[in-house]
């Protein structure tokens, strides 16, 4: 069985559940959207705290994101 990606498993779940069904949805639902990073947010994030990310984290960051909901 092929292991689906986060993203592919927010898809899955929204379509699965009414989103009006899951507890703290609010009003308007809960949406699943991906709160998805670019670059340049990356950059000034690193900038502000004077750190650098692992390249895993980045990667995290860029691709599936840094979490889901309104």
């Amino acid at each position: 069985m092929k292991e689906l990606s986060y993203c592919a498993r927010l898809t899955a779940i929204s379509r699965r559940l009414a989103s009006d069904q899951l507890f703290g949805a609010g009003l308007n639902g809960h949406r699943f959207e991906a709160t998805v990073h670019s670059g340049d947010e990356i950059a000034l994030f690193e900038e502000q705290l004077g750190v650098r990310l692992p390249e895993e984290n980045v990667w995290l960051l860029t691709e599936a994101g840094s979490g889901a909901g309104p």
